[in-house]
């Protein structure tokens, strides 16, 4: 049970999850500490974090890693003032942090942009607790720190860490310098990434649609012809949602689907009524490979928004629509899930690569810090 419950985790699939948690019940093995945490990480991954808090609750000996699951469980779903409050209770109880609970804390500080808490526990961690951090500790921080536009910051921290910066580290930059709108900085920083990584399309991607957003035309496509050049390709995305028991996957560009007609239909019309209120994702968004002559096309192929409008075709009214995708939600897909959410009064909730994302009533839970 320890071993499986963690496939239904990584798959989001709550349906296959709470089948487990029946079988451990009727079994007995709730006693298990492995296997009682394991279901309150199932239910944290599945987006069900109030049957996650609960079940926790329960637990009659919860160690460090109950706490720690639980903890980074609210820095998923952009909880962060809950997971502090969490993690001075598990301080409270006896039970002392270890760099995994402190890796846990940074995330959610960093999730839900609180900087100065942030600093709070990262200088914690090394002055009281004597705690060296690595460079996922120092990942949070430089997100953090991006998230809350603190860009001058966060390049000088880089440069005065102990420890030779990753890709991860100068990415986090790099989406800051999108989310914040400088191109200088960008352009600096890239020439980081592409140094370490000179394969991964995703990073050219990026720098292209930093350029894009700020009308950079020129730079975009001097960027797609570097890219051609080189015979790099876009990763494939993917997204999937559970239905009645089966899972239905989608991939970008896909229209093999049995409902495709109707999930097209429906899109349009999300697209139309978009535009009507004054959304123009075409502004904010570019295709590396993509003309403007297919743009409007490759914008409703996105996978995330195959299957939200799926689940909205597909589930009855009041039944959360619980999407998962393996890579980043793109800021087009994100607006358009805010959209849907209000204009169909559903409750939307996709986990992506990095986060959870909670859509009701045009909002979303996020708040911008993703």
């Amino acid at each position: 049970m320890a071993c499986i419950l963690p496939t239904a985790a990584s798959l989001s699939s709550l349906e296959r999850g709470r089948e487990m948690h029946a079988y451990a019940v009727r079994r007995g093995y709730l006693e298990d500490n492995f296997v009682a945490n394991a279901l309150v990480d199932m239910y944290v991954k599945c987006g069900a974090l109030l049957l996650a808090r609960r079940l926790f609750d329960m637990l009659t000996n919860k160690n460090l890693i109950s706490w720690t699951i639980m903890i980074a469980g609210y820095g998923m779903h952009g909880r962060g003032r809950d997971a502090i409050a969490l993690f001075e209770q598990m301080k409270g109880s006896g039970i002392q942090p270890d760099a995994g609970s402190f890796s846990a804390i940074l995330y959610a500080c960093s999730h839900s942009g609180l900087r100065d808490e942030g600093w709070r526990f990262f200088n914690a961690m090394r002055n009281e607790h004597r705690i060296e951090p690595k460079l996922k500790h120092y990942a949070c921080m430089v997100d953090l720190l991006c998230h809350t536009g603190n860009l001058k910051e966060a390049y000088e921290f880089i440069e005065t860490m102990p420890i030779e910066p990753d890709s991860s580290i100068w990415v986090s930059l790099l989406r800051g310098c999108r989310i914040h709108r400088n191109v200088k900085l960008a352009e600096k920083v890239a020439e980081m990434v592409f140094e370490l990584e000179p394969e991964n399309t995703g990073y050219y991607v990026l720098l292209a649609n930093i350029y894009a957003e700020a009308e950079r035309w020129e730079a975009v496509r001097k960027l797609k012809n570097k890219v051609g050049g080189r015979g790099l390709r876009e990763n494939t995305g993917c997204s999937w949602i559970e239905v009645r028991g089966k899972a239905h996957i989608f991939f970008a560009e896909n229209r093999n689907h049995p409902q495709g007609m109707r999930i097209a239909e429906f899109l349009d019309d999300v697209a139309r009524r978009m535009q009507e209120e004054g959304h123009d994702p075409k502004k904010k968004y570019a295709l590396m490979g993509a003309d403007d002559a297919v743009h409007d096309e490759a914008l409703c192929g996105h996978s995330s928004k195959l299957a939200v409008a799926f689940g909205v075709l597909n589930l009855s009214q009041g039944r959360p629509i619980r999407v998962t995708k393996n890579s980043r939600v793109c800021s087009h897909c994100h607006e358009a899930a805010k959209f849907i959410s209000k204009m169909c009064g559903r409750e939307i909730i996709l986990r992506d690569s990095n986060r959870f994302h909670h859509f009701e009533e045009g909002r979303c839970s996020c708040r911008g810090y993703w």
